[in-house]
């Protein structure tokens, strides 16, 4: 049975298929041109905007950090830290201690730094960051050097030490804060 219209010879017919074929395959590679394209737009974009960020991180190294006026004795950074950590709601007795080291002098610049290793007992994970938030926010020229944290032994608090009823995980921490100073 023929249709009326339809070629009938089996090379007009893979002459059609051919064409339809790579009619097809012109479609489906001009796809995959724009695609690839668009992605190529798109990676120079971001080329550009990683070389913005290595001339501002270049630009940042360049300037100082802010230093503070003098570096703090022992007492006066045990004081600060006892204070800190009540301001933030830490029970009294969870800074097991606190050991400033001797300060150095940063290359040949007119700055020292002054590391202090700190050791917390205790507390949830919450407490921790904002103890350590406050005292970076408030002690200029402060930052976390180094931070250990390890699960506490005891597993949980008494309900007068959480601020939420249960239990709560609680975290030793060790920390080195490290202080910069001006000290020409």
């Amino acid at each position: 049975m023929t249709v009326p219209g339809m070629p009938t010879d089996r090379v007009t017919v893979a002459m059609v298929l051919c064409v339809i074929a790579a009619g097809a395959m012109t479609v489906i590679a001009y796809h995959r041109m724009d695609a690839c394209r668009r992605s190529a737009t798109d990676s120079v974009g971001q080329w550009r905007d990683c070389c913005e960020l290595v001339k501002e991180i270049e630009r940042l190294r360049g300037e100082p950090r802010q230093a503070a006026d003098a570096l703090r004795s022992a007492s006066q950074l045990a004081q600060v830290m006892e204070a800190t950590a009540q301001a933030v709601g830490v029970v009294p007795g969870r800074i097991v201690r606190i050991d400033p080291r001797s300060a150095r002098r940063i290359g040949d610049t007119p700055y020292e730094e002054q590391p202090t290793r700190v050791e917390l007992r205790e507390l949830t994970l919450e407490q921790i960051v904002s103890f350590l938030s406050k005292v970076v926010r408030e002690e200029r020229g402060t930052e976390v050097t180094e931070l250990r944290l390890k699960p506490a032994r005891t597993g949980g608090v008494n309900a007068e030490d959480s601020p939420v009823s249960g239990q709560v995980e609680l975290w030793d921490a060790e920390v080195t804060l490290t202080a910069l100073a001006f000290s020409p």
